[in-house]
């Protein structure tokens, strides 16, 4: 079956460079389109997947189609492609805020699958909620599942809205994830770690510690609780971290992602 990608961004090629490695997916069985020449010219030669620039001729005799585009420019591709999709064709959409009745509507179009992704993808480590519509056939189902299943965890849903609860979490969680990491570092160079001494300390520590919760029997809170000594200094930083706010801040932030989520996918901007 081939598979196409309209738009060749670091989702598609992090998704293509876990593909080709599986046996059911040959790079040539793979079509890319993209507008810009240097990038596909570079998936082509880094996968040898099939690259061209229209995204008509990328979607022809294709099971699945990857919308692996911005929102933005989702009204424009969806102006040319509209009506194009044969019955037995599913869309797979991995663009944030963008709702399956937008997919739907925009697009003519009923076998829709909506994917959100992160970024941790990129090194087979990712984290991906999906759901689809109930016109996706099992034999699309078992190609998405496995593809997804390729770049880390993969959890399909039945609730939409849980795509937009983890856009909150999972999608924009990476960025948390680097923001606290350039303020840990930031902190180290303050405390006269050398610069490079404390890239690899915050690095280390901040993945030692999520392999630590992913391998271990016990929950964060008692893992926190372990290294957390009475009197210690540890305790008198997390007291700072209370003080301060720091789980409303965290919870906040994540309402606010999942809020904006919502407002993008329920805007006019897609249908008009």
């Amino acid at each position: 079956m081939t598979t196409a990608f309209i738009g060749g961004g670091n989702m598609a090629e992090a998704i293509i460079s876990r593909a080709v490695r599986l046996p059911s997916f040959n790079p040539k069985s793979i079509r890319v389109s993209d507008p810009v020449a240097e990038k596909r010219a570079h998936l082509l030669s880094t996968y040898g997947v099939q690259c061209m620039e229209s995204n008509t001729e990328a979607i022809e005799n294709a099971g699945l189609v990857f919308l692996a585009i911005k929102p933005q420019h989702f009204k424009n591709v969806a102006t040319a492609l509209s009506g194009l999709f044969r019955n037995d064709q599913t869309v797979v959409s991995i663009m944030a805020g963008v709702t399956i009745q937008n997919l739907r509507l925009n697009l003519n179009h009923s076998k829709i699958v909506r994917v959100m992704p992160n970024t941790p993808a990129q090194v087979a480590q990712g984290a991906s909620v999906w759901t689809s519509t109930k016109e996706v056939d099992s034999s699309a189902l078992t190609e998405i599942s496995m593809l997804l299943e390729a770049i880390g965890y993969q959890v399909r849903v039945d609730s939409e809205d849980l795509i937009d609860a983890a856009t909150a979490i999972s999608g924009s969680g990476p960025a948390y994830i680097f923001k606290m990491i350039e303020v840990l570092t930031e902190a180290a160079e303050e405390l006269g770690i050398p610069p490079e001494i404390a890239k690899h300390l915050v690095e280390q520590t901040f993945f030692g510690s999520s392999y630590l919760v992913k391998e271990s029997t016990v929950s964060a809170s008692s893992l926190r609780q372990m290294v957390t000594s009475k009197g210690g200094t540890t305790e008198k930083a997390l007291e700072i971290l209370d003080q301060r706010g720091f789980d409303s801040i965290i919870k906040s932030a994540a309402i606010a992602a999942y809020k904006k989520s919502k407002e993008l996918g329920g805007s006019d901007v897609l249908n008009s």
